[in-house]
C-alpha cells in the first residue's frame, strides 16, 4: 500500500509504502467517549491515507488470536515498519471484571503488556500513546461510588498505573502523550520523555462566521465534574448580557453535578457524534472551562480540536494547555479564573466584532493540522 505523507507546514509531500501493527487493549467505536473515539479515529485515519494496517484490538480473547496470528506472520518472515499503541484510560496492566453479577473487581492484566514486550523484542520500533495518568491525582477518579468503593478504586489505579510508568521507562519505546504540560509531569515524577500528540476532527466547518444575533451564541461540550468543572464560567455565562449558553453533556453526569440549579438559565442538551453538528452551527463561541489546577490544566480534550474542526474560536483560563494554543495561534482569548473575567471577555467580544472575525479566520486557517489524518502524519513523522 501506499502512504502519502505530507508536512504541511513546509509543503513536503512524497510516497512511501507502510506497513504497521495498530494496537489497542479495547474494541474500536465501542462507545462514544473520547477515549474510544480516539483510536478509532486514529486507525480509521491510518487505512484513509494508505497505509496496511494490521490491528490487535478488540475484547481479550480477540486481541489474544491476533496476537497469535502476528507471531506467526513475523515467525515466517513478514516483516512491519513499525507499531503504534493507544492505551486506555486504565492503566494497561489492570483489567476490571465481573465474577459475581453485580460485583466488580481489578485483576492484573499480562496479555497487551506481553504484546509491546514482543515488539521490542522482534526489533519493531514503535510507540504508545498515555492517555491519562488521572489515577496520580486523588480528586481525579470517579466520583459515582461510595468512600469504600472509591478508597478501593483510587488504591488499585494508582499502584497499578505507577507499575505500568515503571513498565512503559524499561521497555524503552517512544512516548506519546496528550500535551506538553503532560510530558513536562511524566519526566519529572517518571522519567519519561514523551512527544505531545493532540487529538484531531473527524468533521471541518470551514465556514466564515460573523455574530448577527443580538446576543453571543456560547457552546460547551464535555463534562461538567471533576477536572472538568464548569461553575465559574456558567456563573460567568449566567450573569452576562451579552452571550446566551448551551452546555451539552451527559445526562446523568449532569444530575450528579452540583451545577443542576443552573438548568433554568441555560440551554441543556445532550447529544453526541453527528447530531452535535446542527448545534455547533448556531454557534459563535466555544468554551474550555477547566481551571488552572493540578491535573485539569495539562489535559487536552477531545471537544478542542472539535471545536478547532467547526471553526469556533475558544475562550480558556490562562495557565491552561490550551491557553498556550490560544495565545499562540491567536484563535480565541484567555481569562483569569474568576466570573467577572468571564462576564467581561464576553461583553469585550460582543463589542468588537473586527476582533471576533479575525481570530476566527485564525481558527480556520489551522484547521488542517487538527484532522485525524494529521494526527497520523505526526506519529509517521516521528516514528520514522
Amino acid at each position: 500500500m501506499t502512504f502519502r505523507y505530507q508536512v504541511i507546514r513546509n509543503y513536503l509531500t512524497f510516497e512511501v509504502s507502510m506497513k504497521i501493527i495498530f494496537h489497542h487493549p479495547s474494541t474500536l467505536g465501542s462507545n462514544t467517549s473520547g477515549s474510544a473515539i480516539r483510536p478509532s479515529e486514529i486507525y480509521r485515519a491510518m487505512l484513509k491515507n494508505g497505509i496496511e494496517v494490521f490491528e490487535i484490538t478488540g475484547s481479550r480473547h480477540h486481541r489474544k488470536e491476533k496476537f497469535d496470528d502476528l507471531k506467526k506472520k513475523i515467525g515466517s518472515g513478514e516483516k512491519f515498519d513499525f507499531f503504534y499503541s493507544e492505551g486506555l484510560t486504565l492503566p494497561i496492566n489492570l483489567r476490571l471484571i465481573e465474577p459475581i453479577s453485580g460485583v466488580k473487581i481489578y485483576v492484573k492484566e499480562r496479555l497487551d503488556m506481553k504484546i509491546l514486550k514482543f515488539f521490542v523484542k522482534n526489533r519493531i520500533a514503535g510507540g504508545y500513546f498515555v492517555r491519562d495518568i488521572y489515577w496520580d491525582f486523588s480528586d481525579q477518579t470517579i466520583i459515582h461510588h461510595n468512600r469504600l468503593k472509591q478508597k478501593y478504586i483510587s488504591k488499585m489505579q494508582a499502584h497499578y498505573g505507577k507499575k505500568e510508568m515503571l513498565f512503559l521507562r524499561k521497555l524503552g519505546i517512544h512516548i506519546f502523550c496528550p500535551t506538553k504540560m503532560f510530558g513536562a509531569y511524566l519526566e519529572k515524577n517518571y522519567d519519561l520523555k514523551s512527544t505531545p500528540l493532540h487529538p484531531g476532527s473527524a468533521f471541518l466547518d470551514s465556514r466564515v462566521r460573523e455574530i448577527n444575533d443580538n446576543m453571543l451564541n456560547v457552546f460547551y461540550v464535555g463534562g461538567v465534574t471533576g477536572g472538568y468543572d464548569a461553575q465559574v464560567f456558567i456563573e460567568g455565562l449566567v450573569k452576562s448580557k451579552s452571550a446566551k449558553f448551551t452546555l451539552c453533556t451527559r445526562k446523568r453526569d449532569w444530575e450528579d453535578s452540583h451545577l443542576v440549579s443552573f438548568t433554568d438559565h441555560i440551554e441543556l442538551v445532550h447529544l453526541s457524534g453527528d447530531d452535535l453538528l446542527e448545534s455547533y452551527k448556531m454557534m459563535d463561541l466555544a468554551i474550555l472551562p477547566q481551571p488552572p489546577l493540578e491535573y485539569a490544566k495539562m489535559a487536552f480534550s477531545l471537544k478542542v480540536a472539535e471545536y478547532i474542526g467547526q471553526g469556533l474560536p475558544i475562550i480558556a483560563f490562562k495557565g491552561t494547555t490550551m491557553a498556550h494554543i490560544i495565545e499562540e495561534n491567536n484563535i480565541g482569548w484567555t481569562i483569569e479564573y474568576n466570573v467577572d473575567a468571564v462576564v467581561e471577555i464576553l461583553d469585550h467580544i460582543f463589542r468588537n466584532r473586527d476582533e471576533y472575525s479575525i481570530r476566527q479566520q485564525n481558527v480556520l486557517d489551522i484547521q488542517q493540522s487538527f484532522t485525524w489524518e494529521a494526527v497520523v502524519n505526526r506519529i509517521v513523522q516521528q516514528l520514522q
